[in-house]
């Protein structure tokens, strides 16, 4: 007759014996206890009864105290902020409140007062309280990292702090950033930009708005990727030398950029640090010169 597996101890290393649910301790004196059921977050026989957390070391929830559901019976319930809460998302006091997890995509966020984070166990944020961004409008800002961590927002983890005016953990408390101050939710009308900063502020719209802000792109990484530049004109020649002959000192020309490669992953990140549209445009100024230009923007 085969017997039964046995498998080691999370707490002692001693081996255990399957007896029906329960997983047996060989070692008497083992300090988790000694009886052991399958924890339902990590797989192993490692939730002590006599404990009542799970202490597998690699588990997600590690020494994190649960009891049994009233409801579904499971060993599920934590003790969040002061109140009971079932994490099993099947659990019937859970369905009208569960609302799909930004970041594991799992139809397990709990979305209510008392909770705000997601119950799959293998999400990166288990556990987290998340709340809306007042920017992207995303359930993407942890609350204890005090950043959006949605990587298409305008402010990807850019650190923010409570703002007076509207409430809203939505202004920039980065000092590095350089819109730092600014209060970053859209409804917001009493936390403007401090004046010696009014220069600085970037438009992040989709169709890539001049930024007021420069970003300076090391050439040398530039140089590892394949680089496309094309450059933005409107209307004919002609049309093109009449404005740099009336607007020579004012024209600035626009250099859209398209970066492919190695150098993008790079650069969106740099982007995003700054709060900035994925259209850069550059300033080309020019030396002064005696030369002159005709009627068709051709220098003489």
């Amino acid at each position: 007759m085969a017997k039964q597996p046995r498998i080691r101890c999370a707490v002692c290393g001693s081996a255990l014996e399957i007896v029906g649910s329960r997983a047996l301790c060989q070692n008497s004196g083992c300090s988790g206890g000694g009886v052991f059921t399958q924890c339902e977050f990590c797989g192993d026989y490692s939730f002590s009864l006599r404990l009542g957390y799970c202490v597998n070391p690699n588990c997600r929830l590690y020494e994190k105290k649960r009891t049994a559901c009233p409801v579904c019976n499971s060993k599920k319930v934590v003790t969040y902020n002061g109140r009971p809460v079932c994490m099993n998302p099947s659990c019937a006091s859970n369905l009208k409140r569960l609302d799909r997890c930004f970041f594991c995509g799992k139809k397990t966020f709990l979305k209510a007062p008392s909770a705000m984070f997601c119950v799959n166990p293998s999400c990166s944020h288990l556990l987290e309280r998340v709340s809306e961004c007042p920017h992207c409008r995303q359930l993407s800002f942890v609350e204890s990292a005090e950043c959006c961590e949605n990587a298409d927002c305008s402010f990807y983890k850019v650190k923010m702090a409570l703002c007076d005016s509207c409430g809203q953990m939505s202004k920039i408390a980065d000092k590095k950033h350089p819109q730092y101050g600014r209060c970053v939710n859209p409804d917001c009308e009493g936390s403007p930009v401090p004046a010696d900063q009014s220069d600085e502020q970037a438009k992040t719209s989709s169709e890539g708005e001049a930024c007021s802000d420069t970003v300076e792109i090391p050439l040398e990484i530039l140089r590892s990727a394949s680089v496309q530049e094309e450059v933005t004109q409107a209307g004919d020649t002609s049309e093109v030398g009449e404005r740099q002959q009336d607007h020579s000192n004012t024209q600035t020309p626009v250099l859209r950029i398209e970066v492919v490669g190695d150098a993008l992953a790079w650069l969106k990140d740099e982007l995003r640090k700054r709060g900035l549209s994925s259209v850069i445009r550059i300033k080309v100024e020019f030396a002064e010169t005696d030369k002159t230009t005709d009627e068709r923007g051709k220098t003489r």
